[in-house]
């Protein structure tokens, strides 16, 4: 997670879910409430109050790490 993240700032991140034997990663947007250790609690664009990993969360006007996870299986495979 970037140094420069503060309180309010919108955010990008990625949420991933797990149904039976499916993964299912998404990239979402936010707003960031705050940061506990390696937690972040992100107001959602639903209006809910989420926690993810801070590792997921990028600046709203930076590639959020779904992004750049695929842009790297692309170059990867070229």
């Amino acid at each position: 997670m970037s140094e420069a993240l503060k309180c309010g700032d919108r955010v990008s991140y990625t949420r991933t879910v797990r149904k039976g034997n499916q993964i299912s990663i998404s990239a979402r947007k936010g707003m960031l409430v705050s940061i506990k250790g390696d937690v972040a609690f992100i107001r959602a664009q639903n209006g809910r109050l989420i926690n993810v990993n801070a590792n997921s969360v990028r600046p709203a006007s930076q590639p959020n790490a779904l992004t750049e996870s695929i842009k790297a299986m692309q170059e990867g495979s070229q």
